[in-house]
């Protein structure tokens, strides 16, 4: 009895650490799917988080600078209303930019325009006030406006960074397909569009009510202005979520024939 019991007991306990061995084996893999490397785990405290991410170089560098655009947001807008001169950017049309900075209309005392360009296709008004209190300015609520446009698009800058930021760590921790790394490029698309054309609908809305407020006239007109090349970029954004998503789906098939 003894010669059969001890193989058979030695059996069991092979057949058992076997089964223990091969649980192991499955759970780690689909561990390393769920949890992404840089990034906060459930048994990590937001202070061992941050630690981790400022330790990589370029994220901390990437972390700065949303800090810093995030002020920015905040500042711009505020600086801009508390300062007597208000500068606004004017958008004027093809026919009109060179009798603009040839032949001035009649201003008001202190507004005076600057081209910014060559060809006079914008324009900055500035509004002043002499120390005598002569002369046109805007109110607060104007001067407010007129720095909204940078505003909003620093804080869509600052939240791009962070993005930016948590990608590049999760890259750096060995999981670059995670699924949050695609919704985080897309994220970024939506920001980019989000604070282009915030910005330059802000813009023109300050310069519309500047116009107006200033009782300026023609030959000088306001005409809305949208850059192109911001809407460029998110598509570039989209297409590389889309590469995301797809290496992410590569790379689950392969772990499913391992």
């Amino acid at each position: 009895m003894a010669i059969i019991v001890l193989p058979y007991r030695k059996t069991m306990l092979s057949f058992s650490d076997t089964l223990i061995i091969d649980k192991q084996s499955i759970s780690g893999p689909e561990s390393s799917r769920t949890e992404e490397p840089g990034l906060p785990a459930n048994k990590r405290t937001s202070g061992e988080t941050f630690q981790r991410l400022v330790s990589q170089p370029l994220v901390a560098i990437l972390l700065l600078i949303g800090a810093f655009f995030a002020i920015s947001a905040i500042v711009l807008p505020v600086n801009r209303m508390s300062k007597p001169d208000t500068t606004v950017t004017v958008n004027i049309g093809d026919d009109a930019s060179t009798q603009v900075l040839k032949d001035l209309p009649n201003l008001p005392t202190n507004v005076g325009l600057t081209p910014v360009s060559t060809n006079g296709l914008k324009v900055h008004l500035t509004a002043s006030t002499k120390a005598s209190g002569e002369g046109a300015s805007l109110p607060w609520y104007l001067r407010f406006l007129a720095g909204l446009g940078s505003s909003v698009w620093a804080a869509s800058l600052a939240a791009i960074s962070i993005l930016l930021a948590l990608t590049l760590a999760a890259i750096n921790g060995g999981n670059p397909f995670h699924p949050s790394n695609a919704r985080r490029l897309t994220w970024i698309a939506a920001l980019v569009v989000i604070g282009s054309a915030g910005s330059d609908s802000l813009n023109w809305l300050a310069a519309r009510l500047a116009y107006n407020y200033l009782d300026l006239q023609s030959p000088l007109e306001v005409v809305a202005f949208y850059s192109i090349p911001p809407f460029l970029l998110a598509a570039v954004m989209l297409v590389l979520a889309q590469a995301f998503r797809r290496g992410r789906q590569i790379q689950d098939d392969v772990d499913g024939l391992v």
